[in-house]
């Protein structure tokens, strides 16, 4: 081999790290699972409404009560999840 000839592929073990990194990184968008986000079909005013709450952590907790009903089937449309949300069970202080 000749020193130009060196020259030319001395970057050669650069360039293959980036590309393992960048095979590692796609890897890990690409074969994550699937995340599912319904659409909202309430707001937190809605929630609190309803429930006759205070903006706070509660308030969190149905909204995500009521996305896991939505991916779940159990929730189709706002009267649904109001009619959900009307029969959540609250946490007592």
């Amino acid at each position: 081999m000749t020193i130009a000839q060196a020259e030319r592929f001395k970057n050669v073990g650069k360039t293959l790290r980036h590309l393992q990194l960048l095979h590692y990184m796609l890897g890990q968008y690409f074969d994550r699972p699937a995340t599912v986000k319904p659409i909202k079909v309430v707001t937190g005013q809605d929630v609190m409404h309803v429930l006759n709450l205070k903006p706070g952590p509660q308030v969190g907790n149905v909204l995500d009560a009521v996305a896991e009903a939505q991916v779940e089937g159990k929730i189709k449309t706002r009267k649904d999840a109001l009619a959900f949300i009307k029969n959540f069970p609250l946490k007592q202080k």
